[in-house]
């Protein structure tokens, strides 16, 4: 129930006074007339009409003796029921923000909109106190806190690529440990409740088809479909611009790979990807927008004092990749160790054509995690190297104790790339560990240039923006929704997390495409309805209140029973 003077009826009663006073106001008493005799009466016949018409008169004593007994009963009435202070406990609500939340069938009302109604009313039946809202996403947030009236929108638009329920909840106990809690979502907990949680799930469970996983390339779309049903479902992937597909079948629970060619004239252009099905709860996982990878090529220099031997093995893997080129102002330097660095990148090469380098058994160790080593083959590699060559940086191959490759970063923001190979001694030209190191590494130079790492993100990633030197003090981020967004760099580089879908332009300068894939989210198997209410809320009676009740009342009395006698002595006197 409300509290205090916000109850409807305590209102109305504090209302009375109005009718006090038209009861006053239409009321005509009789006037007294001083006359000398009777027979000078005009009109002794006539009689006083009390309320026939409505006059001004100036209000009685006893008026304002009854008002004051109605505003001290209302009072009286209503103070019982006001808390003092922030003596009630916060309600705590934490709406799940992901994408499942939009699930409906056509024509039906998604998990969110309803736990939207479910949240109004329940605000409407709920003591006046302090409201917490929580986001629930992949990171919990803190939209409000206060008593204040806000829209449903600050909890986001269910767009975020998972909810961390539990997460979310440990966030409102660090804020308010005694908090009552109502979690809105679209399923059943998985982990167990405490008796001061309120779940509340309008979920179920929902035939859906989603893209997972797209790719683009030069020339051609690489994506996947899945049938999460307990049905067939009949599927087409279509592309615009660029043609749509045949329809095709999916059976239950099956994945499948689908390449789709591109027209040569949408090849530069941005396209999307749209899986179209009969009847789809869920619009978020149909569609992927996809921006083109229009990277130039990394233009290299070799440098007259690499050995021969160095040379040719370089020259060898670059002839026919098609991310390096010899012309322009170079970018990457092909050196030895031992010179100033300038403004461009560097691969230094030691032991190129020393006759120290040996070689041995051991095996030769890669450092997961890092791009250029990434998919690197080592299996049957011959290695020749320096066993005392030290190479700065990080060692991201070795074999034993003696380092083979290194990166380090430099101050000025370029990349240092260590060798240590002798190879004419060595097999590594003749296998495919060459081309795949110098495919990373024209990769990761490329994507030091400045603007966005990559072209095309998932939800939830985060997009790294690199900037040129000197660069701008801020940068604005157009958002898919039309919105803008202030991004501040912190030493030449700025970060923002890929959130809703759609294309973000950067500064003007860049654009980024935002895909929502997310198996798990598309996955309406496992949603459910659950509803359970908190059993360890105190009953508002447990709380302090204010105690004037007694003392309104006693006053109330009083003034009616001053009221009465004054009134009886009057009639006694007449």
């Amino acid at each position: 129930m409300r509290m205090g003077f916000e109850q409807p009826g305590y209102f109305w009663g504090a209302a009375a006074l109005g009718v006090l006073l038209a009861l006053y106001l239409w009321y005509r008493r009789s006037r007294t007339r001083e006359t000398s005799a009777l027979f000078l009466w005009d009109k002794p016949e006539t009689s006083p009409q009390t309320g026939s018409r409505f006059t001004f008169e100036r209000l009685p004593w006893s008026f304002y003796v009854e008002a004051l007994v109605i505003l001290l009963l209302t009072a009286a009435a209503a103070v019982p029921f006001l808390m003092v202070g922030d003596a009630y406990p916060p309600l705590a609500v934490i709406m799940d923000n992901s994408y499942s939340m939009q699930a409906a069938m056509p024509g039906g009302e998604s998990p969110r909109a309803q736990g939207e109604k479910y949240l109004d009313e329940y605000l409407k039946s709920t003591p006046v106190r302090r409201v917490i809202r929580v986001s629930a996403g992949a990171v919990s947030r803190l939209v409000a806190d206060g008593t204040e009236e806000v829209p449903m929108t600050v909890f986001g638009q269910s767009d975020e690529v998972r909810a961390d329920l539990a997460d979310a909840i440990a966030l409102v106990r660090s804020l308010a440990p005694h908090a009552e809690i109502l979690v809105i979502t679209d399923h059943a907990p998985d982990f167990p409740l405490t008796d001061d949680i309120s779940w509340y799930s309008a979920g179920a469970a929902k035939p859906n088809t989603a893209l997972v996983n797209v790719r683009r390339q030069a020339d051609r779309i690489l994506l996947e479909a899945v049938n999460y049903a307990a049905i067939s479902q009949r599927v087409r992937a279509v592309l615009k611009p660029g043609g749509q597909g045949e329809w095709f079948t999916l059976a239950p629970g099956e994945r499948r790979k689908i390449v789709l060619r591109l027209p040569v004239a949408v090849e530069k252009l941005p396209v999307e990807v749209v899986l179209e099905c009969e009847q789809d709860p869920l619009p978020f996982d149909n569609r992927a927008v996809l921006e083109p990878d229009t990277r130039l090529p990394l233009s290299y220099r070799i440098a007259p004092a690499l050995p021969e031997d160095a040379r040719r093995s370089l020259e060898e893997a670059l002839r026919g990749n098609a991310a390096f080129t010899a012309t322009g102002e170079p970018e990457l330097l092909f050196d030895i160790p031992g010179k100033a660095p300038g403004k461009y990148h560097r691969m230094l090469w030691y032991g190129a054509d020393s006759a120290g380098a040996v070689n041995s058994a051991e095996l030769i160790s890669v450092q997961s995690g890092p791009e250029l080593v990434r998919g690197l083959p080592v299996e049957g590699l011959v290695w020749c190297a320096l066993p005392s060559a030290a190479l700065p940086g990080k060692i991201l191959i070795r074999r034993g104790s003696t380092p083979l490759l290194s990166e380090f970063h430099r101050a000025e923001g370029f990349t240092d790339v260590h060798l240590n190979l002798n190879p004419a001694r060595s097999n590594l030209v003749q296998r495919p560990f060459w081309p795949v190191f110098f495919w990373n590494l024209a990769d990761v130079l490329r994507r030091e240039r400045p603007g966005p790492e990559h072209v095309n993100y998932r939800s939830g990633d985060i997009v790294r923006v690199r900037l040129p030197d000197p660069g701008p003090l801020f940068l604005t981020l157009r958002l898919p929704d039309g919105g803008e967004q202030r991004i501040e760099p912190v030493n030449r580089e700025a970060y923002f997390i890929a959130g809703m879908p759609g294309v973000y332009d950067i500064d003007g300068r860049w654009k980024v495409a935002v895909a929502a894939l997310e198996p798990v989210e598309s996955d309406l198997r496992t949603a459910a309805p659950y509803r359970i209410q908190s059993s360890a809320l105190p009953d508002a009676s447990e709380f302090p209140r204010h105690r004037l009740a007694f003392a309104f009342l006693l006053c109330a009395l009083a003034l009616l029973m001053y009221h009465q006698y004054k009134f009886g002595q009057k009639r006694r006197n007449a």
